[in-house]
């Protein structure tokens, strides 16, 4: 074990990862120079640190494998956990960020956590309470014993994560608290879970779990391994479904579970309770069910049992009898022993219409021609619990103002032929909005992106994709000084042909407003001076947003923005730019001052002979840009072929980090498409971004001709 020896940054920070059971990542949301230097095995882990926001680096450095000293290692759990509570009674003061209670019989009352909440080794068996305290991240459970942990109120708004390596405990959910998602990911004890719970998933294969005095909408038993699940007399489940990988799990049913669906060989499902139906696949040999009363499907699974061993044809279906000691067969006309009727699943149920109030959403099953019976259910949370929603039972709901900030999701099950439940992604429901930033206006149609010129210093929120084809010749908004969140939804087909005027863009100027999460397809801008896809001249701030097409003006026009003097960040545009004068850039145009971060263009930047012109901006300071680049793509029109240029890159690489893509500081770019370059510099490669001012003075002085 080498207990002297010394941990390397990247062991610690492994460690760490795990036990907090963060998913591992497959990249990093902040680039890092030397990220190709973290070990295989440690990579998932370490990128799932970073992107937590946990460590940072120096210097745009991690330095994976150096010894990370004791003053280093203090900062990182400093930056995990904001407070640690090691003393017992009641707490009513928390601190912003993750907390850990590592001490019994702690009570968290009246608090809101702006994080995860970690309850340690240190609680043992003792108690947790938490008494109307809202989570905003996760619970991580990794100790506890038979009288915890209480959740009396408030709710979990992340996953409930039981993590408890030895021992047993119980998750008590009481006094109307939400708790969406429980996941049971270690242990080799009972797990106890109480209350109301939208959907628990077992990952560990030697814990015995018991529902009682609870009701479960969902229970997946996913673990590599036997499970052993028992629904008490006090107990309700409403599905249950067992995974290929959960062979030989055993299901005890003396509560009531109303449908249950297996894919595992070796399944048994007992009990004396109520079970209405059990779902056998292909694949899962040798289960057999002897619960009373319970109609079992067989979808070509060899060897299944029913009533006093009775066998379960193939493709057919029995009953057990009222005491499970024997099955019932269906009439000789639905009786097929070796074939017979073929039942399909219901694989998926979509939602589509405007999430907001007065509107209407239509669901649709997968296959098309499933016949379903659906139900409208309501959360406050994303991952919060479901409720039906009274009379809402056809494939299409009109949204109320009762929905208004709440979750709406459909759920369909299959009827006829037809068998299983799904659920649908679950949307968030908006109102129209007042313009404020807790309440902005909301934006879901053309005419609805229309109205924004007429009060340009509200907030507004995107809440469908808006297609701008119907409008021909879009007139830019004026000075915008509000918020847009374009929510990640798509503007299509934005034509602008205004060659002969100034400020051209989706908007035409940004005054100290914020643009974020805008994703702009397919533009076709003209304009003369200070032209952009997005803005023409910018001084606010511009985050997570993108621009494809094309932009082309008199001089100062780039792809995203002709004119900056705000800040840019995470952004991206792939298309082609032209000036006639000059002061042409990918990214933007002329860079007067601000910041540009963490953004890329590909595509062609034109014409011949003009000044001021570069992949990524035109002009401006270079000390102001960071980890920002210019590529040859490979995936654009006359961009098929090398000729000289480089490495290609697909656009798909650039927006995932991928391959020898990777967003950090040695990046290779490329100078495509600048024909100011001279011609001893044109067609080489150079590391950092690709600037461009004048003939003369070709590129900033850190960028190094290969």
């Amino acid at each position: 074990m080498e207990p002297n020896a010394n941990i390397t940054r990247e062991q610690a920070f492994a460690v760490l990862a795990r036990a907090l059971w963060l998913e591992p990542a497959t990249s990093a949301n902040k680039p890092f120079e030397d990220e190709d230097e973290i070990s295989d095995w440690a990579r998932g882990e370490v990128l799932a640190m970073a992107n937590a926001g946990y460590i940072q680096g120096s210097n745009g450095r991690l330095d994976p494998r150096s010894y990370i000293t004791r003053a280093e290692f203090a900062q990182v759990m400093h930056n995990i956990f904001r407070q640690y509570i090691n003393k017992a009674g009641e707490h009513s003061v928390v601190a912003d960020g993750n907390i850990l209670v590592n001490v019994p019989g702690v009570t968290l009352k009246n608090v809101t956590i702006n994080g995860d909440l970690v309850v340690g080794d240190g609680v043992g068996e003792g108690d947790l309470v938490l008494d109307n305290v809202t989570i905003k991240g996760r619970l991580l459970v990794r100790g506890g014993g038979v009288n915890s942990i209480k959740i009396i109120g408030g709710g979990v708004e992340g996953e409930v994560v039981i993590a408890k390596v030895e021992g047993d405990m119980r998750i008590c959910v009481e006094n109307g608290a939400e708790v969406g998602i429980i996941v049971i990911v270690d242990g080799n004890g009972v797990v106890i879970i109480e209350g109301n719970v939208g959907t628990v998933i077992v990952k560990a294969p030697n814990v015995r779990v018991i529902i009682r005095n609870a009701a479960v909408s969902r229970l997946e038993v996913v673990c590599d391994g036997a499970a052993d699940i028992t629904v008490a007399e006090s107990g309700k489940v409403t599905h249950l479904e067992a995974g290929v990988k959960a062979g030989g799990s055993t299901i005890n049913v003396e509560g009531h579970v109303t449908s249950i669906e297996t894919s595992a060989p070796n399944t048994a499902v007992s009990g004396t309770g109520t079970v209405g139906s059990v779902t056998v696949n292909e694949g899962a040999d040798n289960t057999s069910v002897t619960t009373p009363n319970t109609v079992i499907t067989n979808k070509g699974a060899s060897n299944v049992t029913a009533g006093g061993g009775k066998t379960v044809p193939k493709y057919g279906s029995v009953t057990n009898n009222h005491d499970g000691s024997d099955i019932l067969y269906p009439d000789t006309s639905t009786r097929y022993p070796d074939s017979g009727p073929v039942y399909m699943t219901v694989r998926s149920v979509s939602v589509s219409g405007i999430a907001r109030v007065g509107e209407t959403l239509t669901a649709s099953a997968t296959p098309l021609a499933a016949t379903v019976d659906y139900q409208w259910q309501r959360s406050y949370s994303e991952n919060g619990t479901y409720t039906d929603i009274g009379g809402a039972i056809g494939d299409a709901y009109i949204l109320t103002g009762e929905d208004e900030g709440k979750w709406i999701r459909a759920r369909a099950t299959g009827t006829g032929n037809y068998m299983g439940t799904v659920v649908s992604e679950p949307i968030r429901i908006y109102g129209y909005g007042s313009g404020t930033t807790n309440d902005p206006f909301s934006i879901a149609t053309a005419d609805d992106l229309n109205e924004v010129r007429n009060s340009p210093d509200k907030c507004y929120i995107q809440i469908a994709d808006i297609d701008l084809s119907g409008y021909g010749n879009w007139d830019p908004f004026p000075a915008f000084s509000g918020i847009f969140d374009g929510n990640g939804y798509a503007i299509s087909n934005l034509k602008t042909d205004l060659a002969g005027t100034d400020h051209v863009g989706l908007f035409s100027q940004l005054n100290g407003g914020k643009l974020v999460n805008i994703n702009l397809e397919n533009v076709d801008v003209k304009g003369s001076v200070y032209v952009g896809g997005l803005v023409g001249y910018n001084e606010g701030t511009i985050e997570d947003s993108c621009v494809s097409g094309s932009v082309s003006g008199n001089s100062q026009v780039g792809g995203l923005v002709g004119f900056n003097d705000g800040t840019i960040i995470q952004a991206y545009t792939t298309g082609s730019v032209s000036a006639n004068n000059g002061n042409a850039g990918g990214l933007v145009g002329r860079f007067q001052g601000g910041t540009i971060s963490y953004c890329y263009a590909v595509g062609e930047v034109s014409p011949d002979g003009v000044l001021k012109i570069g992949g990524l901006c035109g002009d401006g300071p270079a000390n102001q840009i960071y980890f920002s680049y210019y590529y040859y793509d490979s995936s654009l029109p006359g961009h098929s072929n090398d000729n000289g240029r480089g490495e290609p890159r697909t656009s798909g690489q650039l927006k995932q980090g991928t391959a020898d893509s990777e967003i950090n500081g040695e990046m290779v770019v490329q100078n495509t498409g600048c024909r100011a370059v001279p011609g001893s510099l044109y067609n080489k490669q150079s590391r950092g971004f690709l600037f461009v001012k004048t003939i003369a003075n070709t590129f900033a002085s850190f960028c190094t001709s290969l």
